[in-house]
């Protein structure tokens, strides 16, 4: 099944929205459309659009409070935002891009124009998704290598040193027998510590993991 990238039109002309719709629904985008601001935050939160397309002047929310609403969500900044407007004058302009709007179409458009935009802005989403996708293994593949650097040589100590005891006979003294298991103990408080310190993480350090190599390992001392 193809994955319809996903754009929401916001405007209180019925008629715009219809227009763009159409155009857009040609290139088999998955199009959803709503009426104002507050309308629009509502339908972000149920179905995350990759592209947004508002206009500025609107009820209830307009566009630049509706764009300030997106951007400083964690889990919306990355919506591409279109302001569609009228509003042609330079400080309108800036304000919509201090705002975070990443595109400024003036009223009235070329739709063949706003498709090309709306094109480049899911072009730029996928860009970001694939960083993104890559950073997270990454991340994945550091902490396996911090885990096993940590957790390893430790597992390993207790490992043999049980291996040893079960080998032993009963000739052996009861002392050694106690080094032995306080060794284990020792290994398995590292362990321990180390799980806590993964679990209560807040400002992870990195350091290389081999001289060379991309990779880094988190730094838990």
């Amino acid at each position: 099944m193809i994955n319809r990238p996903k754009i929401l039109l916001v405007d209180d002309n019925l008629d715009i929205l219809k227009m763009i719709k159409s155009q857009l629904s040609k290139d088999e985008f998955n199009v959803d459309m709503a009426f104002d601001g507050a309308e629009a935050i509502e339908k972000i939160k149920k179905n995350r659009p990759s592209v947004l397309v508002s206009d500025w002047m609107m009820p209830k929310i307009n566009g630049v409070d509706l764009c300030r609403e997106v951007k400083n969500k964690k889990e919306f900044e990355s919506i591409y935002f279109i302001m569609l407007t009228a509003k042609n004058d330079l400080d309108d302009k800036r304000l919509a891009f201090e705002v975070g709007a990443d595109d400024y179409v003036e009223k009235p458009f070329n739709p063949t124009e706003l498709i090309l935009r709306i094109k480049a802005g899911i072009r730029i989403c996928r860009l970001h998704e694939n960083i993104a996708d890559r950073a997270h293994l990454k991340a994945i593949r550091e902490l396996a290598l911090t885990l096993g650097h940590e957790i390893n040589n430790p597992l390993g100590v207790m490992l043999l040193i049980l291996q040893s005891i079960q080998k032993k006979n009963d000739t052996t003294t009861l002392n050694q027998l106690k080094k032995e298991i306080e060794e284990c103990i020792h290994q398995g408080g590292r362990i321990s510590e180390v799980i806590k310190k993964l679990s209560s993480l807040e400002n992870p350090i990195f350091k290389p993991y081999l001289d060379g190599s991309d990779l880094n390992m988190l730094d838990l001392k």
